[in-house]
């Protein structure tokens, strides 16, 4: 099993600014890149024809690619994209009914809708961080504090501090229970067992590395 650490949006310099401004929504909706789904987004759910449409393909060196008739590197921002490690997602601000608001662009917030088909499989936050992270990390330049349970007026363990990385247990709510992750590399104190905050006004507050 292989892990890759995933930034949400942009690159790290950024993560602290640019995190904070996009809505943390319902969940990521995966995409599966060997069935290779046709992607046809809609400026709305009303509308009788797709403003933009992504086909996944194999270019002549054997690597996946994403194209559209307006070139994607001027519009789609997506959540993951690692086609070496079959990974591509993108957060779905919210569902209604078989139609989700997707994040096109991370970076500027920019939703367009698109119809839930084969291929392609919605995951709350609270199954993706439990289920298919490896681990978390606080946003660069945020401070957390690691309760005993799942509540600000429960006993303090500590604050997180640089260097911090979190396996996830289990999500209630906005908060998470993690433990130090055994595969990272860090100087902080231990945590067998605490709660953090993971999402503060709709805005999420760690980073995370996804399981391939």
């Amino acid at each position: 099993m292989r892990s890759v650490f995933i930034l949400i949006v942009l690159t790290l310099p950024l993560m602290g600014i640019a995190q904070l401004h996009l809505a943390a929504g319902d969940g990521v909706l995966n995409v599966d890149l060997v069935r290779k789904p046709v992607l046809p987004f809609y400026n709305d759910t009303t509308d009788g024809g797709a403003a933009k449409i992504i086909r996944i393909e194999t270019d002549s060196t054997g690597e996946l690619k994403l194209f559209s008739a307006i070139p994607v590197a001027e519009w789609l921002d997506p959540e993951q994209f690692f086609p070496a490690y079959d990974i591509f997602t993108l957060r779905v601000d919210t569902i209604a009914g078989k139609w989700m608001r997707i994040f096109v662009n991370n970076g500027k917030g920019h939703t367009m809708w698109l119809m839930s088909a084969q291929g392609m499989t919605f995951i709350p936050w609270s199954i993706h961080f439990a289920k298919h992270t490896s681990a978390v990390e606080v946003v660069e330049g945020i401070v957390l504090t690691i309760h005993a349970a799942a509540s600000d007026k429960s006993a303090l363990i500590r604050r997180t501090m640089p260097g911090d990385c979190f396996k996830v247990r289990t999500v209630k709510g906005d908060w998470m229970q993690v433990e130090t992750a055994p595969d990272c590399n860090n100087n902080a104190k231990q945590i067998r067992s605490g709660w953090i905050r993971w999402k503060r006004d709709n805005n999420i507050l760690v980073t995370y590395s996804s399981i391939a």
